[in-house]
């Protein structure tokens, strides 16, 4: 689970906070007879002293009830975003990203903004554009712009993914 969908959320926490200055997590392997792990905890800090940032990623293919996918907690309030990225449910329902509204958000509610009087606020998210990632990533291969992912922020990522794996072995917890 880590190497799949934890991979993109470490890579996103690592873009918004920056890089990782220590780290403690764990993975666990919880089917009968599994052999990848099904849940994954990382408490992440990003920087040091009074302005590190702090932040936890867990995935879980158990989990029965998702929680929210971002949870961001300031001194003004918090953004809280439900769900997924809607492209690849509108790409497996058989839509095109040349459709109307392909990579909108569907649930107008799927991210609200908690200020520290609890007023509450929807947030409008970005539309998504895979087409355009694959766009970047041509470019990218016939010479023609930068890769849409630098290769160094992928290493960072399966560094942190490894370190967790080796803990966790040397543990006993996988």
């Amino acid at each position: 689970m880590l190497y799949d969908l934890g991979s993109h959320l470490l890579d996103q926490v690592i873009r918004l906070s920056g890089p990782v200055s220590s780290l403690v997590g764990g993975v666990k392997t919880l089917r009968e007879g599994g052999r990848s792990d099904d849940e994954a905890t990382l408490l992440l800090t990003h920087g040091e002293g009074p302005g590190a940032v702090e932040s936890k990623v867990v995935v879980s293919t158990l989990a029965p009830q998702p929680g929210p996918r971002w949870t961001v907690t300031g001194t003004e309030g918090t953004l809280t975003i439900l769900g997924l990225d809607e492209q690849e449910a509108q790409l497996g329902a058989g839509g095109s990203p040349a459709d109307e509204g392909y990579g909108r958000r569907q649930d107008p509610g799927a991210a609200t903004l908690t200020s520290a009087d609890g007023s509450r606020t929807p947030v409008e998210l970005e539309t998504g554009d895979y087409p355009e990632f694959y766009s970047r990533l041509a470019r990218a291969l016939r010479g023609q712009g930068d890769l849409p992912v630098d290769p160094h922020d992928s290493q960072r990522v399966v560094e942190i993914i490894e370190t967790v794996h080796r803990g966790a072995a040397a543990a006993g917890t996988r």
